[in-house]
């Protein structure tokens, strides 16, 4: 072999020697709890740049990057630089900064739709600023928050799902200051303000139309506001009784009823003289006879099983449509 030759060989070998001292590969399970090579999901690349280590952690089925981080040492102790990670799904998940160890710069964080859900800054280790987001199931922008750590104040603004704002908000060193809500339409509801101790400033209301409201005219419309919903409710309720399962004969048919046929035995009733009042909830299916029922109140097992039995062998309710009903509630006094 020439000298050309052996040169090489002594080149190729040297720095597959450099490369195996700088160099260090980790096997994960899909726990990302340390494995062999065999039963791992996921490895790691340590490898030596500069001055620095930087760690990579993959997928061995389809090769995706989850995680790329930067350390000053092998043991991977000290962050120093860009963290990134990312899902299985190739988005982004979380970025980190860090300078020697401590966090420093931009953390930000996104969820598995590629949104930024919240972000903070650090100076030196400690957070100065912090950002948040949420989202609707239609993905619009449900809320945005903004924290200064330093001044203690917090900036927050809600929206309803259509993407308008609904209201922002203002607080200092946990007090709110500053408030104003909105109608559907983009138009100021109402506004106020108040000083660092709570105090009120002012309040502003104002129509749909943008119309500034007086105290005495605010107070006129919530009166009729209550009215309407207490008639709104009054209506609900006819409606749920009108539409809810009936025995035969109503509530006195079924009091009746229970009055005629429930029949405890003396016995029972001599060594329960301290129980009055017996509780029995119970749901109704689909063919109107009840299931499910609870009995409290008594700890007598003869006097449950009485009761038991009675409840599952009353006629059956008219269902008016409903497959399964409930809870009812009744209470029963034991005459002693």
């Amino acid at each position: 072999m020439g000298t050309k030759g052996i040169l090489f060989l002594l080149s190729q070998f040297f720095y597959q020697t450099i490369i195996a001292q700088h160099s260090k590969i980790y096997y994960y399970n899909q726990y990302f709890e340390p494995s062999d090579s065999v039963n791992a999901k996921f490895t790691g690349l340590l490898l030596q740049e500069n001055q620095k280590w930087k760690f990579t952690v993959l997928n061995i089925n389809d090769k995706n990057i989850l995680m790329v981080g930067s350390y000053l040492d092998s043991a991977m102790k000290v962050k120093d630089g860009l963290l990134e990670f990312w899902y299985e799904n190739k988005f982004k998940k979380n970025e980190e900064q860090y300078s020697n160890g401590k966090p420093n710069g931009w953390w930000k964080l996104w969820d598995e739709k590629g949104r930024l859900i919240d972000s903070s800054l650090y100076s030196n280790g400690e957070l100065k600023l912090k950002t948040a987001s949420s989202f609707y199931l239609n993905d619009s922008v449900s809320m945005h928050l903004f924290r200064d750590i330093t001044t203690k104040r917090t900036y927050a603004r809600y929206y309803y799902d259509s993407g308008g704002l609904m209201y922002e908000v203002e607080f200092l060193k946990g007090i709110e200051i500053e408030r104003k809500n909105y109608y559907k339409n983009g138009q100021i509801k109402n506004h106020f303000k108040k000083d660092e101790k709570g105090k009120s400033i002012f309040v502003k209301r104002f129509t749909e139309s943008g119309d500034e409201l007086s105290e005495k005219e605010y107070q006129q419309q919530q009166k009729e506001l209550r009215k309407q919903l207490e008639k709104e409710f009054e209506n609900f309720k006819e409606a749920v009784v009108k539409n809810a399962p009936e025995f035969d004969g109503g509530k006195i048919g079924f009091q009746t009823y229970l009055n005629q046929n429930l029949k405890i035995p003396e016995r029972v009733l001599r060594e329960n003289i301290y129980f009055d009042v017996i509780t029995i909830k119970f749901h109704l299916n689909q063919d109107g006879k009840a299931i499910n029922i609870i009995i409290d109140g008594v700890n007598d097992a003869e006097l449950k099983d009485v009761i038991q039995r009675f409840f599952e062998g009353i006629p059956r309710w008219d269902m008016k449509g409903h497959k399964t009903y409930g809870p009812l509630t009744y209470k029963i006094k034991l005459l002693h």
